[in-house]
């Protein structure tokens, strides 16, 4: 199924601004990479986002991945971090992506997953890093999140993050 088209999105979501900041300080940079450097992570993959994405994600396996805008045809490596999301207990990466992939050029789901699956339909992919421990899993996913504040995450995990960067109190504060 082809992805939305920008013009439904934007009719859909018309009172959102597509204004994305990035935060990252060298601060929050340590934390993050002393959080990587405590994980074992027993396997990673890279897909492109698309329909077919379940077929090539292999089954039981869990982590977290992130989803972020590449391949933009300039003569740099470019990367746009765009969510950050965990699978963990029974909720492995390939059950976790059906509900993605059927989004894409559906208007029926939240906000942000609408946005996320249809806005980049050519350049979005994914990063899966497979650990098997959901305990680890969920802490980097946290550290990870609130320190990189993903756009498209719409819950962080402190209240500081929620009332300082959440996407949608930015574009109510801007119209």
């Amino acid at each position: 199924m082809p992805a939305l088209p920008l013009i439904q999105i934007a009719a859909l979501y018309a009172e959102d601004y597509y204004k994305f900041e990035a935060y990252i300080s060298p601060t929050n940079l340590g934390v993050i990479k002393e959080a990587i450097s405590k994980c074992k992570i027993v396997g990673n993959q890279k897909h492109k986002f698309e329909h077919n994405i379940t077929d090539n994600i292999a089954p039981k396996k869990k982590g977290f991945y992130i989803y972020v805008i590449e391949e933009l045809g300039l003569p740099i490596e470019f990367k746009y971090l765009l969510y950050i999301g965990r699978a963990i207990k029974t909720n492995t990466f390939k059950s976790r992506f059906y509900k993605y992939r059927n989004s894409i050029g559906k208007t029926d789901s939240a906000k942000n997953i609408v946005r996320l699956t249809n806005l980049w339909p050519d350049n979005t992919f994914v990063y899966f890093y497979e650990i098997k421990d959901d305990k680890m899993t969920s802490e980097v996913e946290k550290i990870l999140v609130n320190k990189l504040r993903p756009p498209f995450n719409e819950e962080y995990f402190t209240d500081k993050t929620v009332s300082s960067t959440d996407l949608y109190q930015l574009a109510q504060q801007n119209s």
